[in-house]
């Protein structure tokens, strides 16, 4: 792959071999990016041909990723990262939000910081929880 220049590279196999990495399960990565367990065969073939290297071993617990693999996990999770951030609309309304958090914190947070966080988020951005 060191001759393939970025623009030949399919980015639909790049979310395939993060969710293979992720899952080291075919049957789960193709149901975690919605596709068929096929799709997800033919993409891993694809990776395998691209890359010249098998990607995944059989092993006695299912696949493991080989060296190359397992090289390419954390670079090929934050290009993904950076990516959806970059694509992402840069309009962020907190009156519009629709989102759930999940804080944890210590008491003195809780007893102190916490009640005027919830008046403002209730007051400022109602779809928040």
């Amino acid at each position: 792959m060191a001759d393939a220049r970025l623009g030949a590279i399919n980015l639909n196999l790049l979310t395939a071999l993060d969710a293979l990495l992720a899952e080291g399960n075919v049957t789960r990565a193709a149901a975690r990016t919605g596709v068929t367990q096929s799709a997800m065969s033919h993409s891993l073939q694809k990776l395998r041909d691209m890359l010249g290297d098998p990607l995944f071993v059989r092993g006695p617990s299912g696949m493991v990723p080989t060296a190359r693999a397992a090289a390419l996990r954390e670079p090929v999770r934050r290009g993904l990262v950076e990516l959806s951030r970059a694509l992402a609309s840069a309009d962020f309304d907190p009156r519009d939000a629709q989102r759930s958090f999940t804080l944890s914190s210590g008491d003195l947070f809780s007893a102190l910081l916490l009640p005027p966080l919830l008046d403002i988020l209730f007051r400022e951005a109602p779809g928040i929880d």
